[in-house]
């Protein structure tokens, strides 16, 4: 199972929820978002990127939140097997509104596909807007602990700081193409 940690919440609509990536191993095979009601159990929202298959299986990791000055889910971005990080709409009351953001298209993708599984940090970045930093890596199958030989005299974990631009609030929807600063 990918790193993750479960991502607790309230909604619009006023009720509690707990918000999880599928995780590396799922029955889907796919990056899937989970929206899932505490009070009953039930899973009210299923957002799948698409991306993943029985030949070649994905999972969402661990999930970072975007909450409104009321402290409502407005968001959340979660990185997957492949390296991508995507972005999920989650304002509005009800789950038929919310969206996998960007046309279901990952808002960045690793250069060398490594492994996105911890859960991104935000960061208020001064100028507005939200800074998403993200580590590549996953220590959960044979071979995860080695490093290969081109880094063992660096770093062998790639971090990124993605910031979509013009991202203010849920409301600001402009066309954003995410900023990518990194080391």
């Amino acid at each position: 199972m990918c790193c993750r940690r479960p991502e607790v919440g309230v909604l619009a609509d006023g009720r509690w929820v707990v918000v999880i990536g599928s995780g590396c191993e799922s029955r889907s095979k796919r990056a899937q978002l989970l929206v899932v009601e505490l009070q009953s159990g039930q899973v009210i929202a299923r957002l799948d990127t698409g991306v993943g298959s029985d030949s070649e299986p994905n999972g969402l990791g661990g999930v970072a939140l975007v909450r409104d000055g009321n402290q409502v889910i407005t968001g959340a971005f979660a990185g997957d097997l492949r390296g991508n990080v995507w972005k999920f709409d989650l304002a509005g009351s009800h789950p038929s509104n919310w969206k996998v953001s960007y046309g279901k298209k990952p808002m960045f993708t690793a250069h060398d596909g490594r492994a996105i599984t911890a859960a991104p940090v935000l960061v208020t970045h001064p100028l507005g807007g939200v800074m998403v930093l993200v580590g590549t890596g996953k220590l959960f199958e044979v071979g995860d602990n080695e490093v290969p030989g081109q880094l063992r005299s660096g770093t062998a974990t790639l971090r990124f700081t993605l910031r979509p631009v013009g991202y203010r609030t849920a409301e600001h929807r402009s066309k954003r193409q995410p900023h990518l600063g990194g080391r």
